[in-house]
């Protein structure tokens, strides 16, 4: 039986990238690095956006605090929390959403979701994604569509 040793296993263990949770893979779109393909994807699909003269500005991952640091009545401390969309998107007639692009809704996101909305009600934020039925749509929309095909299709004998 060969053995390994420790230095040729941290050489071995050094060549591998941690995965991502859930299997996103970093993308370059250009010469900026995003969290994901489909994050690139939608901002190609802001620029066109943009080109179009449909959209005055985006801001890529603007930072939001939603919750300043504190102390509890007990003494315990905590920091302050920070909310990053991925996209703040100002419209030609001045309006902005704040855009989150994702394949599906996490409980960690719901959390930040609500804390955002209590510190900024005035930013809509719109969560999309992308699929080769619709392409780019609402996550709550797709969640419809879905749910009526469901429907019609346990009403089909």
């Amino acid at each position: 039986m060969d053995t390994m040793t420790l230095e040729q296993y941290k050489n071995l263990r050094s060549g591998r990238r941690k995965r991502n949770k859930y299997n996103a893979k970093q993308t370059t779109y250009n010469g900026v690095r995003y969290d994901s393909r489909m994050e690139a994807q939608f901002a190609a699909h802001l620029d066109k956006q943009l080109k179009a003269g449909e959209i005055d500005k985006i801001v890529r991952q603007p930072h939001y605090v939603v919750l300043d640091a504190g102390e509890t009545e007990y003494g315990v401390k905590y920091n302050k929390v920070i909310y990053t969309p991925d996209f703040l998107v100002t419209y030609q007639d001045g309006h902005q959403e704040a855009i989150e692009v994702k394949g599906k809704e996490t409980r960690d996101y719901l959390v930040r979701k609500k804390l955002f909305y209590s510190a900024f009600p005035w930013i809509p934020l719109k969560v999309v994604t992308y699929t080769k039925r619709t392409g780019w749509i609402e996550l709550d929309e797709l969640k419809k569509l879905r749910a009526e095909r469901r429907k019609a299709k346990k009403a089909v004998p």
